[in-house]
């Protein structure tokens, strides 16, 4: 949204930033929390599939289903509060794609927050859809 007159530049009110086609999205379980010393959080991620196994497990027994290690620096945007960062949390992470070559790969995450599930229901076939004959 943008206002100006005439006497006045346009100036930006607000505006959505879309992202780069590069982009992309990663869900996934929260095995662990590593913090470095300076504060800066980095989120341990597996597979949704991984989550049965997470139980009371630790960050140590669980470091081998490791798929991906998420960096959150001043900029990453967290769209959930800390103590939302459990064991088995599942979140959606959006990143740029750009990762090492480490096992698992690091990436930077943009932004976090906890991933929903959408239900999912079949249409009824009502008939409609039947070849017709002839």
């Amino acid at each position: 949204v943008f206002y100006g007159g005439e006497e006045s530049p346009a100036g930006a009110i607000a505006s959505n930033y879309l992202g780069e086609e590069e982009m992309i999205v990663y869900n996934g379980v929260l095995l662990g929390v590593q913090e470095d010393e300076n504060g800066r959080k980095s989120l341990v991620m597996a597979s949704l599939d991984s989550e049965p196994f997470c139980g009371n497990s630790t960050l140590e027994e669980l470091y081998p289903l490791a798929e991906i290690v998420f960096h959150c620096g001043d900029d990453t945007q967290l769209y959930l509060s800390e103590d939302q960062l459990v064991l088995g949390a599942k979140l959606n992470i959006l990143h740029t794609g750009a990762t090492t070559r480490s096992l698992p790969p690091q990436g930077n995450a943009l932004e976090v927050r906890m991933y929903k599930e959408i239900a999912y229901t079949p249409l009824a076939d009502s008939g409609d859809n039947a070849p017709a004959e002839g």
